[in-house]
């Protein structure tokens, strides 16, 4: 297949078709090509600053697609060695006309930046490495969103819906305050794992180092946390349990691992949902009180399924991804029921 500019153009441009991705998506795979690709992104660029929008958000489409390219390959080391200088180019062509379009578009607009909030979203199926403007350092886990000020004040406030494990640069003056959904947490500096999706009943706090302080928005609850301390809290019956645990089961995700310790089947339906991507429709009949322990690492999700198949008295069926008539791909879906 010969590299196709105009492709490539219109997927910039926010106006594809599933066949353009489909293709773009192959640009991006294969080294060859890396010269075509770098030919026209520069081009592109040159185009876009030669034309400053009135909206500085026209731009978010454009670097929204170029991140997800290269955050979704970050672990996979046999592809990123394959691209690496492709992406260093491509990088060393978008940074400058970027910067220099921020510089021109603040200076002739009077925007302060220290109002402005910057959200990083890590898709389903995805481990998304971020960083904050203090030196901190951290992981998305899959269908989770952080989003902080581009300038951190007097205290360091961050926003996460989902789960993130955070390595927070220590600063005594300056306190780091996650709120995440129902429950917030207080640190100073320490490394510890959240999860708080907003539509779990379920909110979990696991301190690797350092201590935290744990409250909550609806509940009197205010607890000090240390090493290996796990707090998890119901927020439907606004009870909790605090306990010690083994940390690495609980922040093996980030490496691309997950490690299932007599969890519940429901429970793990819900991380396997998240982290492979795909729909999961369990039938009545299937016992979800039933526990499941497992070491899962590289594993694909067909090998788990008939692990679980073996193990746990189950059995299922795969629909595989449909496109529908607005050409949307849909996940793909597992049927569990009851084994026979």
């Amino acid at each position: 297949m010969k590299f196709d500019a105009d492709v490539l153009k219109k997927y910039l441009s926010g106006s594809f078709s599933l066949n353009d991705k489909i293709r773009v998506d192959e640009f991006f795979d294969d080294i060859h090509y890396a010269s075509g690709l770098n030919e026209t992104l520069k081009e592109f660029w040159d185009e876009t600053i030669s034309k400053p929008p009135p909206n500085a958000q026209n731009l978010d489409p454009i670097l929204d697609r170029i991140n997800h390219h290269i955050l979704l390959d970050l672990n996979k080391q046999s592809r990123m060695k394959k691209l690496w200088h492709l992406y260093s180019r491509v990088a060393a062509i978008l940074l400058l006309p970027v910067l220099l379009f921020t510089l021109y578009y603040f200076s002739s607009n009077n925007i302060i930046l220290n109002g402005a909030w910057v959200e990083v979203h890590s898709p389903l199926g995805a481990r998304t490495q971020f960083s904050l403007p203090d030196g901190t350092i951290g992981w998305l886990n899959g269908g989770s969103v952080i989003k902080y000020p581009v300038r951190f004040g007097a205290k360091r406030n961050v926003t996460l819906s989902g789960e993130a494990y955070f390595d927070v640069a220590r600063n005594p003056n300056s306190p780091f305050v996650i709120d995440a959904n129902k429950i917030k947490v207080k640190v100073l500096g320490t490394a510890f794992d959240v999860i708080s999706y907003k539509n779990d009943s379920i909110a979990e706090v696991i301190v690797a180092r350092g201590k935290v302080e744990v409250t909550a928005k609806d509940h009197k609850l205010k607890e000090i946390l240390l090493p290996s301390d796990r707090l998890a809290l119901n927020t439907v019956s606004n009870t909790y349990i605090k306990s010690t645990v083994n940390v690495l089961d609980y922040i093996s995700w980030k490496s691309g691992k997950l490690i299932f310790m007599n969890d519940r089947f429901d429970e793990v339906i819900r991380k396997l949902s998240r982290f492979y991507n795909v729909d999961f429709e369990v039938n009545d009949n299937v016992n979800k009180n039933q526990l499941f322990r497992a070491v899962l690492e590289n594993e694909n999700l067909d090998e788990i399924l008939r692990y679980m198949k073996l193990t746990m008295g189950i059995d299922y069926t795969i629909q595989e991804r449909k496109i529908d008539q607005d050409g949307h791909l849909s996940k793909r879906k597992v049927i569990i029921t009851k084994a026979k």
